[in-house]
Parts: structure tokens; sequence; C-alpha cells
């Protein structure tokens, strides 16, 4: 590797920062074009402005305002995001030489993965370990460890720019997605002559949807006086949403549940709000562990333990085992396996994807609510790719599945214990009401057990 071409790839490596509410999110942006600025960059760093919550964006230092979103599924699937700033933001950074050919690299093959920090270009080689091919994008995984941070650094094969870092697996080692010559000038083109403005409109939404949630929140704990509230419902609740909520009986008798969460996209606090309420609302005292800053406690007083990893490495080793053992409940939100690096084998399923389209209901009622057979349950259109998972287990029941056909939601009696799946909520902000039933009807039988529908 020359360094002449590291140099000019650092270069046009800007560095960034997101700030809200007292915290920051760190990432590496990729200059597509000097000016207006338009950047490449991971989803994970630009979440906070998609949510309402952004207080500044600093690229190298500086106040650029909040951008527009320039999104192409072919180029992002949702782990990548194109952003332009207004038009007098510009940089000094040279616009990076995009690639103009597919390389189809293999494990073995070298990488030399360019980061920056504060102003100062560094480079590591390491090789691929692994390739993993999802609807048409591809993943590397390299032998090159990365911090919280790195996210956006670039890889160079043989002086050619490949792929862009958007994550780490659990022990570190850096997550790379392909580049596609095809799709990104079709964006940065586009986006030249016609400049998308639905972005900013999303984030005035999402602060009014934001400002409605928590003035819910901060009403109190008492079911009742919440059953008709957007993704918060009661018995018989029905709010004014498509698809429309399915009531859910509030007739668990009590238990105790843990929500241990990991990660570094930013509404994760936010939804532990949401899940802590939603759990007590069919009966459950709930306490929730944010692995970011505590520990996790010890469990045994638990009955069940929901777990939500959405980004990085958990600092410790999550303790299934012994739910397993004594026979309680376990319920895994959206892309936590992936991760967490693997899919173990009690788990009900045997690899993550990504799913599309519409979640529909498989069976009727499931877990005893109201949600038909083939009732819409959520749809893709949610910040951040649909999680999903494949392979399921012969003794396991698929709940809910995306119109591609992958699992949405899924019930897997292991032993005496009980596993969950359960995809998503349908948005960061404005969590579809379905979905906030069907979680809750899956927590209850992940506690309880019973039929998983009421019609055999």
């Amino acid at each position: 590797m020359r360094k002449g071409h590291v140099s000019r790839v650092g270069k046009s490596l800007a560095e960034v920062e997101v700030r809200f509410d007292g915290k920051s999110e760190h990432g590496l942006g990729l200059v597509l074009e000097r000016k207006p600025l338009t950047l490449l960059l991971p989803s994970h760093v630009v979440c906070a402005i998609l949510n309402g919550q952004a207080e500044e964006v600093l690229v190298d230092g500086e106040d650029c305002g909040l951008p527009f979103f320039l999104r192409d599924p072919g180029l992002t699937n949702d782990e990548l995001t194109v952003v332009r700033f207004a038009p007098n933001v510009s940089s000094s950074r040279p616009p990076a030489r995009l690639p103009k050919r597919v390389l189809e690299l293999g494990v073995g093959d070298d990488l030399t993965l360019i980061s920056a920090r504060n102003g100062r270009v560094e480079d590591e080689r390491g090789v691929i370990l692994g390739v993993s091919e999802d609807e048409g994008y591809i993943v590397y995984t390299a032998g090159i460890h990365v911090d919280h941070g790195d996210s956006g650094s670039v890889a160079l094969h043989n002086g050619e720019l490949v792929a862009v870092q958007f994550a780490m697996d659990w022990t570190g080692r850096a997550m790379l997605q392909q580049l596609r010559p095809d799709a990104i000038p079709d964006v940065v083109g586009a986006s030249r002559r016609r400049v998308r403005k639905a972005a900013p409109l999303l984030v005035g939404a999402a602060l009014v949807l934001t400002a409605v949630v928590l003035l819910v929140i901060s009403a109190g704990r008492d079911p009742a006086t919440r059953a008709g509230e957007s993704g918060n419902l009661g018995q018989g609740a029905t709010p004014d949403h498509s698809p429309s909520a399915s009531a859910v009986a509030l007739d668990v008798s009590e238990g105790s549940a843990i929500y241990v969460y990991y990660g570094e996209s930013v509404w994760t606090p936010f939804r532990e709000e949401l899940v802590l309420l939603w759990l007590e609302e069919v009966g459950f005292s709930a306490e929730a562990c944010d692995m970011r800053v505590d520990p996790i406690p010890d469990l045994s007083s638990h009955d069940l333990l929901v777990v939500h990893v959405t980004g990085g490495r958990p600092p410790e080793t999550i303790p299934f085992g012994s739910f397993l053992a004594d026979g309680k409940g376990i319920v895994i939100l959206e892309a936590t396996w992936f991760f967490l690096g693997g899919v173990p084998s009690w788990a009900g399923s045997s690899t993550y994807a990504n799913g599309s389209g519409t979640a529909t209901a498989v069976v009727d009622h499931p877990f005893g609510t109201a949600i038909g057979l083939g009732e819409a349950i959520t749809t893709e259109a949610s910040w951040g790719g649909p999680a999903a998972m494949r392979g399921l287990s012969a003794e396991a029941t698929a709940v809910a599945r995306w119109s591609n056909g992958d699992l949405f939601a899924y019930a897997y009696p292991t032993g005496d214990a009980r596993v969950y799946y359960h995809a998503a909520f349908g948005g960061a902000v404005d969590p579809i009401p379905n979905a906030v039933v069907l979680f809750k009807g899956g927590a209850r039988w992940a506690y309880e057990g019973g039929p998983i529908s009421d019609v055999p």
C-alpha cells in the first residue's frame, strides 16, 4: 500500500459530531461533494437528527446546521446514509475518488482501514475474516479492531476504495459495507439536480411526536389513564391508527421483568421508558439495566429477561444460561443477535436477516390478543433496516412474517423455558399499536407459557 493512497483518502474523511440532550454521537463522514457539503455517513451517527433530538451537527468542529437526507436503497440499505447540508455550507476537504468497478473480495483478502482522530489520519491493515450477502449487498468482517467513533472509516484494497465501516462485531472487529459504484453517482447526481426537503419535515414531525410521547410518559404509569394513547395500549384500547390496535387482556399474574440493553443508537434510553411502561401494563414489575453505564445485576429474582442490543459490543456477557436452566422467559428484540455476533442454538432460529414490506400475523389471535390472521402488524417504514430472522426451528411457531417471508415474530418453547423474538415496534418515535400489542402478548407468553394461538 502506497502512503499516497492513504493520505489522499484520509483527507476526504471529516470528523462528525451530533450533539443532543447533553450527549453526543461521533463518526466519520466521507466527503462526496465540497459545496454544498455532502457526506456519506454511518446511519447510527445521524439517528438523533431523524429523531428530532439533534441540537448541533459539527463537521470538523464547525456547526453546519441540520442536513438533508439523500438516501438510495441500492447504496445505503439503512447502514449508510448520504446527507447534504445547506447550499452555503462547504468544506476544504477534497471529494473522495469513488470506485469505478466492483471488486469481488473474499476471505483472506487484505484491507487497509483508514480513520481519522483529532485531525490525524491513521491506517491499520488486516484481512477479511468473513463475507455475508443479504438482498444484494455485501458485508465484510475484517480482522481489524475498531473503537466507538471509528464508524465511517473507509477500507482500501490495492489502493482502491471498497467499503465503509458501519459497526463492530461482538469481539470489536470492523464490519464494513461494500460500496457499490453504480449507486453512489446516482445519489450525488440526483441530489445536485433536486435536493429533497423531506428530511427536515420528518425531523419536525419527529419533534412533535417525541413531545407527545414524552407527555404520555410523564402523565404517570396508571394503565387505565393511558389506554387510548399511541403505543401504550390497555385493555380494549383502539387508537385511531392504521394498523388498528388489537386489545390484549391484562390478566397476567404478577411477575418480575428486567429490560437489559446496550447500544450506540441514540434512541435506546427513550425506548427504555416505553418498554418498561408496556411491561407494567401487562402486570409485570419492571426495571431496566443500561449496560453502557451499569453492570448487569443479579437476575435470580426476575422471571422475564428482555434483551435489546442495538449496536456495538456489550461490556459483559448476558447470562442467558441461568434463565434457560431455571425454565424462565426470554424476549429478544430487533437486531440483538446480529450485534452479539451470532445466533445460539437455543434461540429458535438460525440466521439474522432484514425483512421488507409489511409484517402480518400468520396465526390467529396470537397470545390471546385480538390481532387476526393476516392482520398488519407494522411496515418497514421506520428508521433502520427492518430486523428479521430466518431458519425457524422445528419446535418453534412463526407468529408474524414480513412480506419477503422472513420472521417478524416467533415463539419457541425450549425445555421448560420459553423464548420470544420480536423484530420491531414500527418506529423509534411513534410505535405502531399492533406491534406493541404483539410485544405485550409475547412477553406474557414467555413468562406464563400457554397457547400461542387461540385457534388450533
